[in-house]
């Protein structure tokens, strides 16, 4: 009966962070375009969590690095505080000049991937987790696609890697906004929500939002709809 109470309590302040989040991403946005937006800025939600005094940073080197033990790979859905930051990329190591190579620590982003995919197509995982999840899947899956999300390059000047770019300091000119080369490649398409629409055509719109569909139906996350994700969903009291 305890585990029963703690269960609900648990979903419950999960349901209400998850509206007031929803809130406030659509806030600005016109009603027809809602559902779609709260999935774009849920996307993000992952990183906007590094600036929050709510998160703690944890793991070594500003939590850049998994601490010890189960907290790493914990997934207990939005009463979590961790900002793990070390699941936003897999810095698979390279060397232009022989430097040695230390492997990718664990867990990663291929590693979280995997996880977040088996509870979202299993029947038995509670709405919150897989809201928590699909909006971990959504941004990781993003970061894949960002090149320094997905590799370090050591050299004998650099011998514990480049950091996915972090350590590569860059001058790319008046307006840029960047001073390194991984938040070059963060930021070089655009940054926020209106701008990415304004740069997209409709019918570029229209043929993202079909490829994310399709995605969804055929890696089985066909259970996953907004009213879920986004806890608009009531439970029968």
């Amino acid at each position: 009966m305890e585990q029963a109470y703690a269960c609900r309590a648990r979903t419950g302040v999960a349901t209400a962070q998850i509206e007031s989040v929803y809130a406030a991403w659509t806030s600005d946005v016109p009603a027809q375009e809602r559902d779609e937006v709260a999935f774009m800025r849920a996307a993000a939600w992952p990183d906007a969590i590094k600036y929050s005094a709510d998160y703690q940073a944890d793991g070594p080197a500003n939590g850049e690095r998994p601490p010890p033990g189960p907290q790493a790979t914990q997934n207990i859905g939005y009463v979590d505080k961790s900002m793990h930051k070390y699941w936003h990329f897999i810095n698979e190591p390279f060397s232009p000049d022989g430097a040695p190579l230390h492997g990718p620590e664990v867990p990663n982003a291929q590693t979280q991937i995997a996880a977040f995919r088996a509870k979202l197509t299993d029947p038995n995982t509670p709405d919150d987790i897989k809201s928590y999840d699909l909006v971990w899947l959504l941004h990781l899956v993003g970061d894949m696609h960002q090149p320094l999300h997905a590799a370090s390059r050591f050299t004998h000047s650099l011998p514990d890697g480049d950091a996915g770019g972090n350590r590569v300091k860059i001058a790319c000119g008046d307006g840029c906004g960047a001073t390194d080369l991984h938040t070059f490649w963060d930021i070089v398409l655009g940054t926020g929500y209106r701008a990415t629409v304004d740069a997209l055509g409709q019918e570029q719109r229209d043929r993202v939002r079909g490829w994310l569909l399709s995605e969804l139906r055929s890696r089985a996350v066909t259970a996953v709809r907004t009213d879920v994700v986004f806890g608009t969903a009531r439970r029968p009291a």
